[in-house]
């Protein structure tokens, strides 16, 4: 509104203006070399006017005809700039690819096309530790390593660079150094985590473990199970040496941790057992058995009173099972001691419910146990073993019994440990069911049942 107002405003000037030179013509009368001219004001400020126009529209014509070199310079560097940004790309493509030659192909046209730059650089970088070139990639990074807004991909590229050359020392420097950094990023404190567990120093590794934590930068695992592991494996070589105390407490810590961690409870007891300290030890053992038993726990547990006979045996296995009384593991637990027992009854009654369950190993060896013990039966005996075979060479996994196992890897190694001895992956090995029957029988004859059954 406030525009047409003021056009108005100037329209009316004009129109006034050129009213008022009308109505007041004059004369003008103009010399020059001979020459004389005469006119009125009005057709004087015209020519001014058109001579002014002509001259302007000259001027811009020659400024115009002055800026074409310049302008095709312009145009030139800006096709070099958009050929350059396209060789920037496709490299980055091309890193992400995993193709080492266009990479290194594609970095270079980069660094010819464009002007030094951070992306072209750090691009000629990856390319060249894509590419194996150690030396060069080493070289480039060190380069970027000297500036603030490239320092953190810098100690990546040369932390990735010392890994690939099997530097796992010179790596885990290059990790410190990006993990001290004040945003603390989350790929160098699990890179500094790893390495750090790598290197068996559980106790730094703990520490990093908490600082990452803070920053985020281990969600999505499960930091309790990191957690303690990292203090049973601490424990654990505490307890090798002469670090009694050492490892009861941080067996406690792993306790405390994760209750339901069978290591730290199994450390934890070794500890107090070492000291005299049974009933402490059996608590644990309780404590832990009511949210995850285990055969371990089990042995741990009457190994407390190993002096004791048989009879005595069975009312300790039955006050573990107490605390969990119709888990699976519980039943298998008061089978076995009655059988050391020869109470065949009782240990019928335990395992009577678990019949109506596929048929494992472990309970067709206690089955027969009991049929040979109680009555004599062998043929009995044979048949349950035969059972557990047919039913192993099947492959299904719900008659296969839980073992540790790798879940990295599958792994199935005899005892837990805090890393996998096939993959080295850190708290990978749990106990639970494999994928499938880890000796798969396709025979059926009563010569292979007894295989099954170990």
């Amino acid at each position: 509104m406030i525009r047409v107002i003021a056009y108005l405003v100037v329209v009316a000037a004009i129109v006034a203006g050129a009213v008022w030179l009308a109505e007041r013509p004059g004369e003008v009368v103009m010399e020059w070399f001979g020459w004389r001219v005469d006119t009125s004001v009005p057709i004087l400020l015209l020519a001014v006017l058109a001579f002014m126009a002509v001259v302007a529209l000259v001027w811009r014509l020659l400024r115009g005809i002055g800026r074409v070199p310049g302008m095709v310079r312009e145009s030139v560097r800006a096709k070099r700039h958009r050929r350059g940004l396209t060789a920037l790309a496709n490299g980055y493509a091309a890193v992400a690819a995993g193709d080492p030659r266009r990479a290194r192909s594609y970095a270079g046209d980069a660094e010819k096309l464009l002007d030094d730059s951070v992306a072209t650089r750090l691009l000629g970088a990856q390319a060249a530790l894509l590419a194996g070139d150690g030396p060069d990639a080493r070289k480039r990074y060190e380069a970027l390593a000297d500036k603030p807004e490239t320092r953190l991909p810098a100690l990546r590229g040369l932390m990735d660079q010392a890994l690939a050359d099997g530097d796992r020392v010179r790596a885990r420097e290059h990790a410190e150094a990006a993990y001290a950094d004040k945003t603390r990023p989350a790929w160098a404190a699990q890179a500094l985590f790893d390495l750090q567990v790598a290197a068996r120093d559980y106790a730094a590794a703990l520490q990093t473990l908490d600082g990452g934590m803070k920053a985020g930068a281990f969600d999505g695992r499960d930091t309790r199970t990191l957690r303690a592991t990292l203090l049973v494996a601490q424990g654990e070589a505490a307890l090798a040496g002469d670090g009694q105390w050492e490892a009861v407490k941080l067996g406690k810590q792993a306790h405390d941790a994760d209750p339901a961690f069978v290591p730290a409870a199994l450390l934890l007891a070794r500890g107090y057992q070492r000291d005299g300290k049974e009933r402490k030890a059996a608590h644990v053992l309780e404590e832990t058995w009511k949210r995850s038993p285990h055969p371990d726990l089990a042995r741990a547990y009457l190994d407390l009173w190993s002096g004791e006979d048989a009879l005595k045996r069975v009312k300790r296995a039955e006050a573990l099972a107490a605390v969990n009384l119709e888990h699976r593991e519980s039943r298998l637990l008061v089978a076995e001691a009655a059988l050391d027992a020869q109470l065949w009854g009782q240990a019928r009654a335990r395992l009577t419910p678990l019949k109506d369950e596929p048929v494992g190993p472990r309970f067709a060896r206690l089955m027969a146990r009991l049929e040979e013990g109680e009555h004599g039966d062998a043929k009995a005996a044979l048949g349950w073993l035969h059972k557990a075979a047919e039913n192993a060479s099947t492959g299904d996994t719900a008659i296969v019994p839980a073992h540790w196992h790798c879940t990295a890897c599958a792994h199935v190694p005899r005892q837990w440990s805090p890393s996998c001895p096939a993959c080295n992956g850190f708290a990978t090995i749990a106990w639970t069911a494999p994928s499938r029957a880890l000796v798969p029988l396709t025979g059926t004859s009563g010569a292979a049942a007894p295989q099954a059954a170990e």
